[in-house]
């Protein structure tokens, strides 16, 4: 998954459209989608980051590399989904929990 897909993937969980986190962290229009092809600043990930509440590494996909074993950092949604996901609780009820964990 590319940085814009991890985006639009973070933002439909948030059931918010790409065009208001630009609008509301000051990004040019569609500046989110053109990072298809050129990257984005640190500046504007670490904004990004932040209005998601999850970390650089989560929202890039970065691997880290240990004894050359290949693993994904877990991003603290997907900490929240395994722990909802152990204790039964619905993906209704996840869903707003995270929303007013994000607020």
């Amino acid at each position: 998954m590319n940085l814009v897909e991890k985006i639009q993937q973070l933002a439909d969980m948030k059931s918010v459209k790409i065009s208001a986190i630009e609008r509301e962290l000051d990004f040019g229009r569609s500046s989110i989608y053109k990072w298809n092809k050129n990257s984005p600043s640190i500046d504007k990930l670490i904004k990004v980051a932040d209005y998601f509440g999850v970390s650089l590494d989560y929202l890039t996909e970065r691997y880290i590399y240990r004894e050359n074993l290949k693993t994904e950092p877990e991003g603290e949604y997907t900490v929240i989904t395994k722990k909802a996901k152990e204790k039964g609780i619905s993906p209704e009820t996840m869903a707003k929990l995270i929303d007013l964990w994000g607020k």
